[in-house]
């Protein structure tokens, strides 16, 4: 097929040189070609270089000139350009371009015309130029772009098409920028297959390049995902974090981790698994990864590790676009070994031998069997099983010498140390603790007894609960003891009615043989002395009789001295000892000592057989002296405490020493316990030592109640009946009655028992009154008020008896049994500021009631008291021997001087 390409006028060239013709041009016009074929070699769709023929005109040319071209076939592009310069025309021919892969032939006609419809062809064309086009194949794709639309949690897919260049067999695809969304198939039939995966909302783009032989192809990609109805969610794991717990050698539970994939991505998901361990020991998590779960597992015993705290990390990596997971992790290894309990051994009396020996069992807390060595930190404790492999037991034994070093009521704890044979396991340690608490007998309260009587004694001590049997561990040889009660751990209640003058010593014994403290019980004989009386001078602030020693030791304010009236045995000797601003003295809790206070603020410890000084004790914060002439003696309760005022201000406070540590302490704590003590306190107790009358003030108002302490208890409490202060205060040798003031009889609880006040002759004034012993007596000493102040008289002293075990139920007045006369005035007769402060001598007795002390600035007077008087009759007896006095009522008190303190 011939295609018309165009024409183009060229202006005659010749006529401008003065050529002429007509409109067909001179017959001499000829059209010449510089060449008769064209050939183009080309790749597809690659246009090649242009070739030209070149016409050139000759002989005349017309006025008017038009070329034209005519295209037969499809391999030349129709479209030629030409140019005329001259009498020459240049063509410029160049193949199609789309042509496909192939070899194309044909001409190309060449006319030159007259006229512009090419009708009247000249110069001798057309002339026919062969052409010759040769395509090989080049790289080519389709579509040119892929652009896919998905909802979140589908995939697709997509074909591209490859034409391969000629000599090309096959073609290498990629992308040129990441896209783990598209995977690219394998080049087949032409064909490269797209495949778009299931990804999270979004859109992403990459370019697929295409490369065969040197050709290469790019295709821009285009992925939208939409958010699926209900939303997306992200990759998941089941905790956000993990906690183990094991053991040094041993290895934690499995714990799984459950893990959820993305919602664009069902079914199952098997991440990547990592483990950060930040720098710490590694290699202690084993990680198992299954289908939609990981396994985890802590195992210290792989990577040696010792007690202590470990963290890593677990990095969980999905598919992407998954977001990756960090799951911390936190492990506690304890100790590889158990730690024994520890061991208490408390010693009391039953603790039998074979309890200072036992075994401790030795355990893993996991993992395999290892072996084990143990060690003592103190000599004491001695592993008889040192070593061993875990399951087997340690094996111990206290060292009994060292128990019986150990002071009574302390303990010693020694620490077992027990290693692993591996090294990285850490040692354990247990600890066997000894606690010695035998039984132990301290103090007697009272300290001394009198022969052929029966008297409860105040057992005071420790460890007394670990007794099974009393009657058995409690010894008392040579005394007829009789019951034993225990009342607390620190005290028991031994009845003993020692046939015979001695001493005794009363103890306790335990399962292990031990001795252990004890205490001595005095034992003297009743004895009545003789009527005495032994000249003296300055007065007296109290008397106390030392039974054992058969002495009388009065405190002399005025002389500043302690005088002692010791029998001898046939009469008593009069000696003293300088105690400068004496204050007041007592007997120690056996009778050992003689405590004596001084101010402004010394202790001293006296030997009774020597009077000398053998242990003094400062007391930085005073010795308040309350009273200036009444004392009653320094309360020593049978808990081994001696009681005293304490201060130097006038608010003071109570204090004690403590025999067995020689110290001074402060009383015991009791915040709930309002206190007083101004211008006191002053303390009065019965011969046994069990409890305390504590009056805390009589110069403050409103007065403080009076306290009283119980050795029972260890503590102060209210008297709880109304009771404020006395100043006087006499008591039954077991506390059972208490006479107040000199006038008013009560008993243990302070109930009313009687009064004295009828029964004496009219004229006759009581002065002061003790107590006897058993406390079924009362003793009056009674000055006539008219007796002169000095020179001879008849009117002696007397000692009026009441019965003080039964009152009137009327007048609660207590009865008196009888009288005797003194033939001696302890003190001054009639009260003088100046010659005569103290009109009323100190009263004591001896223990078995037989006698009366009366110290005052003239005498000691010793005074029998006859034996009818002593005895209680019945109560028919004691109305005949009332109504045989005639009642005298008496103001109550009857000398106002003789109450000066």
């Amino acid at each position: 097929m011939a295609a018309r390409v165009g024409a183009v006028a060229l202006v005659a060239v010749l006529a401008a040189c003065g050529g002429g013709g007509g409109g067909g041009g001179g017959s001499d016009f000829r059209v010449t070609l510089d060449r008769s074929s064209l050939r183009f070699d080309m790749t597809q769709g690659i246009r090649p270089e242009t070739q030209q023929i070149t016409a050139t005109a000759t002989g005349t040319l017309p006025s008017t000139l038009f070329v034209g071209a005519v295209v037969e076939g499809q391999g030349i592009d129709p479209v030629i350009p030409t140019g005329i310069s001259g009498n020459q025309a240049v063509f410029n021919f160049l193949p199609r371009l789309d042509l496909t892969p192939g070899t194309y032939t044909g001409r190309v006609l060449l006319s030159a015309c007259s006229d512009s419809a090419c009708n009247n062809k000249i110069g001798g064309t057309p002339i026919a130029v062969g052409y010759t086009v040769v395509v090989v194949a080049s790289l080519q794709v389709a579509p040119q772009r892929v652009d896919q639309f998905v909802v979140g949690g589908t995939g697709t897919s997509a074909r591209v098409q490859v034409q391969l260049p000629t000599g090309a067999s096959t073609v290498t695809a990629r992308v040129t920028n990441p896209a783990p969304w598209l995977e690219i198939g394998t080049f087949a039939a032409g064909e490269v297959p797209l495949s778009f995966k299931p990804w999270r909302a979004g859109t992403y783009s990459t370019t697929l390049e295409l490369t065969s032989g040197s050709e290469t192809a790019l295709v821009p990609v285009s992925y939208s995902v939409d958010l699926p109805p209900g939303g997306e969610t992200d990759f998941a794991a089941s905790a956000d974090n993990l906690t183990f717990a094991t053991s040094e050698n041993a290895s934690s539970a499995v714990q799984t981790l459950a893990l959820t994939p993305p919602s664009w991505a069902p079914g199952s998901v098997l991440p990547t698994v990592t483990v950060d361990y930040g720098g710490g020991p590694t290699g202690w998590l084993q990680v198992t990864p299954r289908s939609s779960a990981v396994d985890v597992q802590a195992n210290a015993a792989t990577a040696a590790l010792p007690q202590g705290s470990y963290t890593a990390a677990l990095v969980l990596t999905p598919p992407q676009p998954a977001t990756p997971l960090r799951i911390p992790v936190a492990l506690t290894v304890g100790p590889g070994l158990v730690a024994p309990a520890p061991r208490d051994v408390v010693l009391t009396a039953e603790t039998a031998a074979t309890a200072l020996q036992g075994s401790i069992p030795v355990d893993a807390a996991g993992g395999a069997p290892q072996t084990w060595t143990a060690t003592s930190s103190e000599p004491w404790l001695q592993l008889t099983q040192a070593s061993g492999s875990t399951g087997q037991n340690l094996a111990w034994r206290v060292d009994a010498a060292a128990v019986a070093a150990m002071a009574n009521f302390s303990d010693a704890t020694a620490t077992i140390t027990i290693r692993s044979g591996l090294a990285h396991v850490s040692p354990v340690t247990s600890s066997v603790r000894i606690d010695k608490r035998l039984p132990e007998v301290q103090h007697l309260g009272p300290y001394l007894v009198v022969s052929g009587r029966t008297t409860t004694l105040q057992v005071r001590g420790r460890g007394f609960d670990g007794i099974a049997n009393l009657g058995a561990r409690l010894q008392a040889a040579g005394i007829g003891a009789g019951t034993a009660t225990r009342v607390s751990d620190t005290e028991l209640r031994l009845d003993v009615a020692p046939a015979a003058a001695g001493s005794a010593r009363i103890i306790t014994t335990n399962a292990l043989g031990e001795a252990l403290g004890g205490a001595t019980l005095q034992v003297v004989a009743p004895q009545t002395f003789a009527y005495a009386a032994v000249p003296t001078g300055g007065i007296k602030r109290a008397v106390v009789y030392d039974a054992q020693r058969r002495s009388v030791y009065a405190v002399n304010v005025e002389n500043e001295a302690l005088n002692r009236f010791r029998f001898d045995g046939s009469s008593w000797v009069l000696d003293a000892t300088s105690v400068p601003a004496i204050l007041d003295a007592g007997l120690s809790p056996d009778g050992s000592a003689l405590l004596v206070s001084a101010t402004p603020g010394t202790l001293r410890l006296l030997d009774p057989a020597t009077l000398a000084t053998t242990f003094t004790l400062a007391v930085p914060d005073g010795l308040a002296r309350n009273l200036t002439y009444v004392g009653h003696g320094i309360s020593t309760t049978s808990d081994g405490r001696s009681w005293l005022p304490l201060g130097s201000t006038g608010w003071n406070e109570l204090g004690y020493f403590d025999h067995a540590t020689r110290t001074l302490q402060p009383r015991p704590s009791q915040p709930g316990l309002s206190t007083s003590f101004y211008g006191g306190p002053w303390t009065m107790m019965p011969r046994d030592g069990s409890r305390m009358l504590v009056v805390q003030s009589g110069s403050i108002s409103p007065s403080p109640p009076a306290l009283v302490y119980d050795t029972s208890s260890g503590l102060l409490a209210d008297n709880g009946v109304g009771l404020t202060f006395t100043y006087e205060v006499s008591f039954s040798d077991d506390g059972s009655r208490v006479l107040m003031d000199s006038y008013e009889v009560r008993d243990r609880s302070f109930g009313l028992v009687g009064r004295l006040g009828t029964g004496i002759e009219t004229g006759w004034s009581i002065l002061h009154s003790i107590l006897s012993p058993d406390g079924r007596r009362v003793y009056a000493l009674a000055l006539a008020d008219n007796v002169p102040a000095d020179g001879p008289t008849t009117l002696l002293p007397r000692i009026y008896v009441y019965d003080s075990s039964t009152s009137d139920p009327v007048t609660s007045q207590l009865p008196v049994v009888g009288m005797f006369e003194l033939q001696h005035f302890p003190s001054c007769r009639r009260y003088d500021y100046v010659l005569c402060p103290l009109t009323r001598p100190r009263m004591t007795t001896a223990p078995d009631g037989h006698t009366l002390f009366l110290a005052g600035n003239q005498h000691l007077v010793v005074a029998p008291v006859p034996a009818e008087l002593r005895t209680v009759g019945s109560a028919a007896a004691r109305r005949a021997q009332a109504q045989r006095r005639a009642p005298v009522v008496q103001a109550w008190p009857a000398a106002a001087g003789a109450l000066k303190r």
